[in-house]
């Protein structure tokens, strides 16, 4: 099965061991709401003094500057350096970055300290390794800082090479975050999200735009669809009884081979290679039935055993395209086996965006997905809404 570097490493994130320590730091005292942050959602502006930057700089890029096809080739994150004597300027922007190493002394390392207390700077020196630091909203609401630091230029660049999945993982959730605050700041569909409880047995949280589609409304299939930069979501179901019937008992298992992650296991990589084929496959045979035959571009997406939602699950990021129609695009989808409706699930986001970027698009279908709910949870989201539903309507 073939992939590219960032479509298997955007997939392990539940599979990582931590290689850092992470720290969140409050900031409290304001008189007045702090601004929104601004600028470029997907830009870090990295404060590196020149010659630590000519050092480490292309790890940096490195770690950030991931390349993903969708088809065409986009960035996640675009990096870039600046010094310090430019930090007012930059302040409230989305993500900071401060790299350098404590105990030296250069602007940038006299900036670090000032965000530390004593305790956290004395503990980088006697432990003689790197640490990411993260601050939220330290200038602005919505904002992170990052604070890459050791105790010594070489130490640091070594915790660069041995942490970047860390320190990726940790700006890439914040990026999650800042997009679900924006497709979920207006005019959510609370209706349709109680209807799909109603009907449907989940339920998941609608942004503003998506129509729902009642052309298979007697089937085991609904899908809704947002225009301007199409994108569409789809939600596929087979019931305990024709799991075994139809060949899909191999979803059954993901929950075991989650949990020999779970317990440090090495996995034998040919099942998950051959789950990953079968989830390709079952992909396809549903797009045969409801999208006119669009296909699983094989050598262009990863399929990873992931955590979801409290469940193991096949995720496959990566490209579709029908030969037909010329057409093609982006997707990312979830199969797992849910033992609260007795139920498999396909849960799918796709985007169609001819010469347009999509990848911030693709990124709010996986956003919408990872709302997800069944059962209990599902009912206790809806009765939380119930004023909203009833002042939608």
């Amino acid at each position: 099965m073939g992939s590219t570097s960032f479509l298997q490493q955007r997939t392990q994130r539940a599979c990582l061991i931590a290689l850092g320590l992470l720290v969140s730091i409050v900031v409290t005292g304001c008189e007045r709401p702090l601004d929104r942050a601004f600028g470029d959602r997907n830009q870090i502006v990295i404060f590196a003094d020149e010659a630590n930057w000519n050092l480490f700089g292309d790890q940096l890029k490195s770690i950030f500057e991931r390349e993903v096809k969708t088809p065409r080739s986009e960035l996640i994150f675009r990096v870039r350096n600046e010094t310090l004597d430019k930090w007012k300027f930059f302040s409230r922007y989305y993500h900071l970055l401060l790299c350098g190493a404590i105990t030296e002394d250069t602007p940038t390392a006299l900036r670090i300290r000032e965000h530390l207390s004593d305790e956290v700077e004395q503990q980088i020196i006697e432990e003689q390794r790197g640490r990411t630091i993260v601050i939220r909203d330290p200038y602005a609401a919505g904002q992170v800082l990052m604070i890459i630091t050791a105790d010594t230029v070489d130490r640091l660049q070594e915790y660069l090479r041995n942490a970047r999945e860390h320190i990726f993982s940790l700006m890439d959730e914040h990026l999650d975050e800042l997009i679900s605050t924006l497709i979920y700041r207006e005019d959510e569909q609370f209706a349709i999200e109680e209807s799909l409880l109603t009907d449907h047995e989940f339920t998941l949280r609608v942004p503003w735009g998506f129509r729902m589609n009642t052309d298979f409304e007697d089937e085991n299939f609904i899908r809704m669809i947002k225009y301007a930069l199409e994108r569409w979501f789809y939600a596929y179901w087979i019931p305990d009884e024709e799991i075994d019937d139809r060949g899909f008992a191999w979803v059954r298992a993901l929950e075991g081979l989650g949990g020999q992650i779970e317990r440090n296991e090495e996995l034998d990589l040919s099942v998950i290679d051959f789950m990953g084929q079968q989830a390709m496959g079952l992909r396809d045979h549903i797009c045969r039935l409801y999208y006119d035959g669009d296909m699983v571009t094989r050598d262009q997406t990863a399929a990873t055993l992931v955590e979801f939602q409290g469940r193991w699950a096949m995720r496959l990021y990566g490209l579709w395209g029908n030969t037909e129609k010329l057409a093609g695009g982006p997707f990312v989808s979830y199969c797992f086996y849910d033992q609260d409706t007795r139920r498999l699930w396909w849960l799918d986001g796709a985007v169609f965006a001819p010469n347009q970027p999509k990848e911030t698009q693709l990124r709010q279908m996986d956003v919408m997905l990872h709302t997800f709910v069944t059962g209990d949870d599902a009912v206790a989201y809806i009765e939380s809404i119930k004023e909203l539903i009833g002042a939608r309507r």
